[in-house]
């Protein structure tokens, strides 16, 4: 597993195991910024496709928002919906 790791950050086993954590912490960092730039672009993309058929356009936040929420945005939003939920249909929360 140790090897699929280190091949996929572009590094020898041998260069792996000779990584410091806070060496390995950066290399992780650095392949999520990666990863994120090459998913705002293909929402970027994918926003243009999508827009050619649909009525109202749809913009790149659109989509490459929900893929990179973080925990503590998903529990912010699953928050205020149930708020908007229960404020909408009048329902009374019990304690």
């Amino acid at each position: 597993m140790a090897e699929l790791t280190a091949y996929r950050l572009g590094l020898t086993p041998a260069e792996f195991d000779d990584l410091q954590p806070q060496e390995l912490y950066k290399l992780v960092e650095a392949h999520q910024l990666e990863q994120k730039e090459k998913d705002y672009r293909t929402s970027y993309f994918l926003s243009w496709i999508i827009n050619t058929q649909v009525k109202k356009p749809i913009s790149t936040s659109d989509i490459f928002d929900p893929l990179w929420l973080t925990t503590e945005d998903k529990k912010q939003k699953a928050l205020e919906e149930r708020q908007h939920l229960i404020k909408e249909f009048g329902l009374e929360v019990k304690k």
